[in-house]
């Protein structure tokens, strides 16, 4: 489900992540934002009424994938506290080789959705079903990739990350970028944090109705850079926005377009978007699994359930009328059309650089409000 034709992938060895199109590849350009900042440390603590004190979901989308048990072993292993962090898997795999199911001391920790790879509808529906079924009021939420490796400590820096956005001025912060390639993992494991780029998603590659493939570049780490995007590969956030910002099962075949559609939701339920200042988790760009949509495009209903489905995220996300009546639609903490204003993507434009102007992503890369995060 990774996001292959995001470049974030340079020669091996290096940390630096290459714009798509427009823009720079220049580190450290932002003017950091007149945020307050906290100097004491925060440690992470229960997160509204309902929820389960510090627990944190993982939800993981595996489609052919034989990288996922690799995946959850890695993220159990290099946890502070894994006793506290519960799995959700939706395996869509085709044979045995293919399986997510590890052996475990947490493996009461793990739950399971597990279909055919012929049932398969993108990463959308998946990501989906497992918020609908899977999710059990864990008090923080992760969205990640089924090939992803972490730090040690992860999920102990992550909590205390959005605290620190929190008691920054921030109520309900959301942690997404596009991490960092693995092949950069090791090289970065002998260099001092300070040393170590982070990534910002604040351009636009594509789109026709709506920004359709985002852009990251490379940032100073130790900062906290606003954002207005997120990336389905990496969020980290409280498990609240889970209750507000509820996906459509009924999303089926969509791949370009989930990412837009969660920062709509995350704006429109008054939550706040921030890359993180430091690289806990990475990510492997080159997927050797195949991709759903080859392997099922040719099967009865796919074109007809694909046009409805981007016929309704067009709606969701162009039609403010549209959008407050629907079940799954926008929140009513901000608006729609305030997003865009914000976003700056010209959607009545016809020809793409007017739509997405390099002005406007020098306004998001180069000139937001950012957080410097000292620890």
């Amino acid at each position: 489900t990774s996001k292959e034709n995001f470049s974030l992938i340079n020669e091996v060895g290096t940390n630096e992540v290459v714009p798509n199109e427009v823009g720079t590849n220049e580190v450290g350009t932002n003017e950091v934002g007149t945020s307050e900042v906290v100097t004491n440390e925060v440690v992470p603590n229960e997160v509204g009424t309902n929820e389960v004190s510090n627990t944190l979901f993982v939800s993981i989308p595996s489609y052919r994938d034989a990288d996922c048990k690799n995946t959850v072993n890695n993220l159990f292993e290099t946890a502070k506290n894994p006793e506290l962090i519960y799995i959700g898997i939706f395996t869509q795999n085709k044979d045995d080789s293919e399986s997510c199911k590890i052996e475990t001391k947490y493996k009461n920790n793990i739950r399971y959705l597990d279909i055919s790879y012929k049932e398969a509808k993108g990463p959308l529906y998946a990501r989906a079903r497992i918020l609908k079924e899977l999710y059990k009021n864990e008090s923080y939420y992760m969205m990640i990739d089924a090939h992803t490796r972490f730090t040690k400590d992860w999920d102990f820096n992550l909590k205390k990350q959005l605290e620190y956005l929190r008691n920054s001025g921030i109520p309900k912060p959301i942690l997404s970028t596009y991490p960092s390639d693995q092949i950069n993992m090791e090289d970065d494991m002998r260099k001092e944090k300070s040393e170590i780029n982070t990534t910002h998603i604040c351009g636009v590659s594509s789109g026709v109705d709506y920004p359709q493939a985002l852009k990251g570049i490379a940032k100073q780490s130790g900062i906290f850079y606003k954002s207005h995007f997120i990336a389905a590969g990496f969020l980290f956030t409280y498990g609240q926005f889970c209750k507000e910002a509820r996906l459509d099962t009924t999303y089926k075949h969509i791949f370009e377009g989930e990412e837009i559609l969660l920062a709509i939701l995350a704006y429109t339920n008054g939550w706040d978007i921030y890359s993180p200042p430091h690289n806990y988790v990475y990510h492997k760009y080159k997927s050797v699994s195949p991709p759903w949509f080859s392997d099922n495009k040719d099967n009865d209903g796919f074109n007809e359930e694909s046009r409805e489905s981007h016929e309704k995220l067009k709606r969701i996300m162009t039609d403010p009328m549209f959008s407050m009546v629907d079940p799954y639609g926008i929140g009513r903490v901000r608006g729609l059309d305030a997003f865009w204003q914000e976003v700056g993507f010209n959607r009545n434009e016809t020809e793409f650089d007017k739509k997405w102007t390099k002005e406007n992503e020098d306004k998001l890369c180069n000139k937001s409000n950012n957080i410097v995060y000292n620890e």
